[in-house]
């Protein structure tokens, strides 16, 4: 794995195919500060491959032991893919978890207003209209 990396940080287009891409996925988990370099440094105007970027923080995410870190990636792979309903979903558990309700409705809004499959847009209401996303008020005694 070692040996790959200086080859592949050499290929100035490697993310711009599917290949390329591919090559990397199948790397990144021995570096992923390395990997993370070849992402944000791709300027590439395409969306697939800004979808696939998106997957990729996505995948860090999962990957990642610290829950500040994860949470981090997330955002970045849902900034770069807002209709992607599950970055959203992921985003929004783990945004659930640390308490943080007032964002976690705003990354399901996003999704209902993005460009996403009427499916997706449909699960996002469902998850927003059925989860109480705000803590609950104290109870006057």
């Amino acid at each position: 794995d070692e040996r790959a990396w200086p080859w592949i940080e050499s290929i100035d287009s490697l993310l711009d195919d599917l290949p390329g891409r591919t090559l990397l996925q199948s790397l990144e988990s021995s570096d992923w500060d390395r990997a993370t370099a070849l992402w944000e440094a791709c300027e590439s105007p395409l969306w697939e491959v800004r979808c696939a970027k998106a997957e990729f923080f996505m995948r860090r995410a999962e990957a990642n032991a610290s829950e500040a870190s994860a949470l981090r990636d997330l955002a970045r792979a849902h900034e770069l893919h807002p209709g992607s309903f599950p970055i959203a979903k992921a985003y929004v558990e783990r945004l659930l978890q640390s308490g943080e309700h007032p964002q976690a409705r705003k990354v399901l809004q996003d999704v209902i207003e993005a460009y996403a499959a009427p499916a997706d847009r449909g699960a996002a209401h469902e998850i927003l209209t059925s989860r109480p996303l705000s803590p609950a008020l104290p109870k006057d005694e």
